[in-house]
Formats: structure tokens, sequence, C-alpha cells
């Protein structure tokens, strides 16, 4: 890790909830920016396509009706 790759997760235990629910993540070592960077860019590529395919444009609906 070098000081200019910050860290994106610290080593510990964390827990995060949403209205989804709770979920507790052990953290063996401090996770840098740059070793989650691939997984972030897949996670916002296939949530924009997800995105283009399922919600229609605010024009379909008022076509539909």
């Amino acid at each position: 890790m070098t000081p200019s790759d910050p860290v994106a997760f610290p080593e510990g235990t964390h827990v995060y909830t949403s209205g989804l629910g709770t979920v507790t993540v052990h953290v063996p070592r401090p996770v840098t920016a740059s070793d989650i960077a691939p997984a972030v860019r897949r996670f916002i590529e296939r949530s924009d396509d997800f995105g283009e395919a399922h919600i229609p444009a605010p024009d379909a609906a008022k076509a539909a009706a």
C-alpha cells in the first residue's frame, strides 16, 4: 500500500445496517481503494446496464396511457 492509495476498508469487524437488514463484515487486513477498484467498476457497469434495461423513461408512462 502506498501513501497515495487510501484505505477503503480498515482492518477489523464492521457492521453495516440499512433498510434491507444488517451485515457484519470481518476485514482481515486493510483493503485499499486500488484493491476494490475493479469490483466497483464492474458493479457500476452492471448497475448502469440494469437501470437502462428496467427503468422506463418518464415519457414511456405517458405514451402507454
